[in-house]
């Protein structure tokens, strides 16, 4: 099938409906052709308008979990003051108060 022949093909057909459908020109079409072309390219808007979509839920994604990353840190630090404000005065004498707090979290 030859790609190049399809617009004259559809303005063929077009021509054939109009006399079968009795329609004369200042009237609108009741018929609609769709040529490979025309999938083509709504195949693409549809690809293009979901990959945006997919685009804004991964933002949106990462935003959600920065928030709750960061009330996570929150809540731990806020619950460890006490203990840094107790051993901070011990820290001039042996200087390890943050190495204390660094295997912490994990496991």
């Amino acid at each position: 099938m030859d790609t190049a022949l399809m617009p004259r093909q559809a303005d063929a057909i077009r021509t054939l409906m109009h006399e079968r459908h009795h329609i004369t020109p200042p009237q609108e079409d009741d018929f609609r052709i769709i040529t490979p072309t025309i999938i083509g390219e709504l195949a693409r808007g549809t690809s293009r308008t979901l990959s945006l979509l997919l685009g804004a839920l991964a933002g949106l994604s990462l935003l959600v979990g920065g928030v709750v990353l960061m009330n996570i840190l929150l809540i731990s630090v806020a619950e460890r003051t006490k203990e840094i404000g107790l051993r901070r005065p011990w820290v001039p004498l042996s200087g390890t108060c943050s190495c204390s707090f660094l295997p912490s979290p994990l496991p």
